[in-house]
């Protein structure tokens, strides 16, 4: 449905979130009254009800730390009330309650734009509101009410967890106790300054006829179940085992116990059991391949005997299972597990919080991390973007800013210089292209694997650009030569786009391409971004960027908002890396720098 010229009119304006670091009440010198207690509410809500004595010429104020966030049609109520005589020459006084409403787009009340804040004085009594307006990000908001995935891993010394854990997430250096069976360590909380959206607990797996451990589990899941904040509370557990081969067990006693009384110990937490060194059991059936049966077939039979019927009888048959191997030829079963924890968590978590951040930490899936720019980017800004039928140059330039921090937070890379937060990136990628003829159709392009194409034939073209025979990774201090002023850039594109919505398709399908471009180039995330790292990735994004720019000019800006929306999230998917093919590429890029360094 198309927007009509009424929807334009009244939503010409986008207003940025008002940041609210202190209210103050205050009293006038000349008044009689005294002020006995302080309500503040936000729209309906309840914030803060204050017990406090304030007489003529006294204030009071109320600070916000994290700064309490106020949307354009947020409004701020404090109601005061107040005492004074009824009569000087007689005892007792009259109680009253003064109501004072302060909304954002009531100019009678704002002081100035600078300061950005709000004042208004009703029968002596006046409240001021003072803040910062601003774009906060969207995935601020999620990461302040849950900071880190927290997940539970279980499983004996050698099963492959610290193996796991590097894999899935980019950290190292996780061990189990090899003392006391892990119960001195369950509770140690292990962080990895390379990927801070993700804490990990450890413990040893069960054995039979011992409760110890299993004593030691249920209590700390209890312990954490009760803690009030969502950041604290265990997201998921995963229990890993090793693959047996040769008929060999899956289960003894003790972790069968535990998968009986899984409902029990667990309650709602979601449960993956990971079926570890999958290799293995292809290592045996190449040398030892079965008879008059394909290998395929027996691999199946063969796991649905020794390991799928096995949990099934011990857990029930809706226990989530995912058999996985961190060797090389295997990255697809790590984005099945992931793929797999993600629905338990949708389905067991009232909050998205702990999923969404579980989706910033995991580091193996591009197409779970493009769900979640997309997911991020629909729930507010993109939106917001579209009701707009104009934004000035300024709020243009951190519009765009606040899209970038959602996308690199979802992407989640290991980038300590903050090398994607640099503003001259921005302007690498909107600077204006050459005149194109959109009378031409548009190319027809049916799946990614045409940029995939470009993008490994770029990588391939610019192998020299280590000349002097460093190792394009581990490059750092390196500055890129993206030298072009946001300002400037923003403004030609603005004065030369027949409307904000092309920007806007135009940026978010560059960013994430890129996104996807240096996902490939640092192993998701597990090696650290460099300038270097982002200039191969943007010159290696040219070619296809011209493609991009070509769709997004044909396209007609004055159709509605979910067209829109749905073209943006079209241009992404068309030009997205399938997960079953980021092992070949890195492959590819490995072998163009080694041809770097030779």
């Amino acid at each position: 449905m198309s927007m009509s010229s009424d929807d334009l009119a009244s939503e010409n304006t986008l207003v940025p979130t008002l940041c609210v670091s202190t209210i103050d009440v205050s009293l006038a010198n000349a008044s009689r009254k005294t002020i006995e207690s302080i309500k503040l509410m936000k729209n309906d809500e309840s914030l803060r009800d204050v017990q406090k004595t304030i007489c003529a010429g006294g204030v009071h104020r109320e600070e916000f730390s994290p700064p309490l966030t106020l949307d354009p049609n947020d409004r701020i109520s404090v109601s005061v009330n107040c005492s004074w005589p009824v009569r000087p020459a007689l005892w007792g006084k009259r109680i009253v309650d003064i109501p004072i409403n302060i909304n954002q787009d009531d100019t009678e009340c704002k002081r100035d734009d600078a300061i950005t804040s709000y004042r208004k004085k009703t029968r002596n009594v006046e409240v001021l509101v003072t803040g910062n307006h601003s774009f906060p990000s969207t995935t601020t908001s999620i990461i302040q009410t849950c900071s880190r995935f927290r997940l539970l891993i279980i499983g004996n010394s050698g099963v492959g967890k610290s193996s796991l854990l590097h894999k899935v997430f980019g950290v190292e250096g996780v061990r189990a106790s090899d003392t006391n069976r892990g119960i001195a360590d369950i509770d140690q909380e292990f962080v990895s300054p390379t990927n801070e959206r993700f804490v990990v607990h450890d413990s040893l797996g069960f054995e039979s006829g011992d409760e110890g451990n299993m004593k030691v589990v249920k209590d700390f899941v209890a312990r954490r179940k009760a803690m009030p904040e969502l950041k604290d509370q265990l997201h998921a557990i995963w229990l890993c085992l090793e693959t047996p081969y040769a008929g060999g067990r899956l289960l003894d006693g003790g972790v069968e116990e535990f998968l009986k009384r899984r409902q029990e110990i667990l309650g709602q937490i979601p449960l993956v059991v990971v079926l570890t060194k999958v290799d293995q059991l292809d290592i045996q059936l190449e040398l030892d391949p079965p008879a008059n049966e394909d290998v395929g077939q027996y691999k199946s039979r063969y796991l649905d005997k020794y390991c799928i019927g096995p949990l099934h009888k011990a857990a029930g048959s809706d226990v989530t299972h995912v058999a996985v191997s961190v060797q090389d030829g295997y990255s697809e079963s790590l984005t099945e597990l992931v793929k797999a924890m993600g629905k338990n968590m949708a389905e067991s978590h009232v909050d998205e919080a702990p999923r969404l951040v579980a989706s910033i930490a995991q580091r193996v899936s591009i197409k779970q991390k493009i769900e979640l720019s997309i997911a991020v980017g629909k729930k507010r800004y993109w939106r917001m973007h579209l009701k707009c039928a104009v934004l000035h140059i300024q709020t243009m330039e951190e519009y765009l800013q606040v899209i970038r921090k959602d996308v690199v937070t979802a992407w989640n890379f290991n980038d300590p210089r903050q090398c994607l937060m640099d503003d001259n990136i921005i302007g690498a990628l909107l600077r204006p292209d050459e005149p194109v003829d959109t009378s031409k159709a548009p190319p027809n392009m049916t799946s990614f694997a045409s940029f995939a194409s470009l993008l490994g034939s770029a990588l391939e073209a610019l192998k020299c650009l280590s000349g002097s025979g460093e190792v394009i990774l581990s490059l750092a201090g390196v500055a890129a030569d993206i030298t072009i002023s946001t300002a400037r850039i923003v403004r030609e594109t603005y004065r030369e786009a027949k409307g904000d919505v092309r920007i806007l398709m135009a940026y978010v399908v560059d960013l994430i391409c890129i996104m996807q471009a240096i996902f490939l180039l640092t192993s998701g995330g597990r090696v650290a971004v460099t300038t270097k790292t982002v200039d191969l990735a943007v010159q290696a994004y040219e070619e296809p960027r011209k493609i991009v720019h070509r769709i997004v000019k044909a396209f007609d800006g004055k159709l509605g908002r979910d067209r829109v929306l749905d073209e943006i999230e079209e241009l992404i998917w068309l030009h997205s890396i399938a997960d079953h093919e980021i092992e070949g590429f890195r492959r590819k890029i490995g072998e163009v720098l080694a041809t770097c360094s030779s």
